[in-house]
């Protein structure tokens, strides 16, 4: 990617912002718990106008998108898509995982505090990177060499400040896609890391599997069904071990819970509204302002969990849902606003 590119992150306490051109690179990192939107146009013109250039004269945008505060990751992840658009130049997103792996050697794991007892962990290996996972006991074994606020005395120190690493590591990534805020995947660690490049345990056929033993009715999906679902890339997945698993899909500022899962065995143990919590995030993280949801009007055990994390009644499909039998049953569609962050 040609220079000069424009990089920064506000996904912790902080404004950070580089401006890397051919010759030097000028940074500014401004320590702030709030403000970062009114604060972060601002301190990028003041970049620009130190490097000698405007505007029209940037090649590329990076961004660092998280993990971190939910807020903070949004706002610059909002600025780079609104800036790439006006400006009718690429703007790529970097992880604060690639950012602290970036000029360290390899294989190396990053494990960054994920709070609440959980940590953010992604191995960086010659071949490549590997998935970047919540680790949700907050352990991880490795023989690779570790960096990261959560791993230990052992890390590594990064070879370079947050914002440099974004705007280096920009320079290396595919333009093709717009910035989205890090999602990794949720579950239990694996012993040691390997190169493998996702969680084989996660099919269409797994969740077909767990599907079946959830419902009646509505019919259970099957694998093709999850096929057709995990190839939109609109769609996102929230997976809670072998217990149970959330679908969802978000586009034009609309988020859908599609249908979730907990296994009978699985119960009675806050999994449901975990996964529900957990979609609000997401689909906010996403742009959504409204979610929405269809629920049988026979399972009053949904309808309450719904109702608890703020979903309302919004209407009824008479006969929507079909019974193994050969009947129908009612669905009432449920919807709530997201204008509020949700899951903090």
């Amino acid at each position: 990617m040609l220079l000069p590119i424009l990089a920064f992150d506000t996904s912790a306490a902080h404004c950070a912002a580089v401006l890397l051109l051919p010759n030097r690179l000028i940074q500014r990192v401004e320590p702030m718990e709030k403000g970062q939107a009114e604060r972060l146009v601002a301190l990028l013109e003041e970049l620009l106008a130190e490097g000698g250039i405007g505007w029209s004269d940037l090649r590329a945008l990076a961004v660092g998108t998280g993990p971190g505060n939910f807020t903070g990751v949004r706002i610059a992840v909002a600025a780079a898509r609104g800036l790439a658009l006006g400006l009718n130049i690429p703007a790529v997103g970097v992880t604060r995982l690639e950012a602290l792996a970036y000029g360290l050697p390899r294989p190396v794991v990053v494990i960054e505090d994920a709070r609440r007892g959980e940590v953010y962990v992604q191995e960086f290996g010659v071949s490549g990177p590997g998935p970047a996972r919540i680790a949700v006991d907050g352990t991880v074994a490795t023989q690779a060499k570790v960096t990261g606020s959560a791993a230990g005395s052992a890390a590594l120190p990064p070879a370079l400040p947050l914002a440099e690493a974004i705007a280096r590591g920009g320079t290396r990534h595919d333009p093709a896609a717009p910035p989205c805020p890090l999602l990794p995947a949720r579950g239990r660690c694996s012993t040691t890391f390997g190169p493998a490049p996702g969680d084989s345990s996660v099919t269409p056929e797994t969740l077909a599997a767990l599907h079946a033993l959830s419902f009646r009715t509505p019919a259970p999906w099957n694998a093709s069904d999850f096929s057709g679902f995990l190839a939109d890339p609109l769609c996102f997945l929230l997976v809670e071990g072998d217990a149970g698993f959330l679908l969802g899909r978000a586009v034009a500022g609309e988020a859908e819970l599609l249908t979730i899962a907990v296994a009978p065995d699985a119960r009675r143990r806050g999994l449901g509204r975990r996964m529900v919590a957990r979609f609000l995030y997401q689909a906010r993280l996403r742009g959504a302002e409204q979610a929405f949801l269809e629920v049988s009007a026979e399972n009053p055990a949904a309808i309450a969990l719904y109702e608890s994390a703020g979903f309302t009644r919004s209407g009824c499909r008479a006969g929507y849902y079909r019974t193994p039998e050969g009947g129908r049953v009612d669905a009432f569609a449920m919807q709530r606003e997201l204008a509020v962050a949700a899951g903090r």
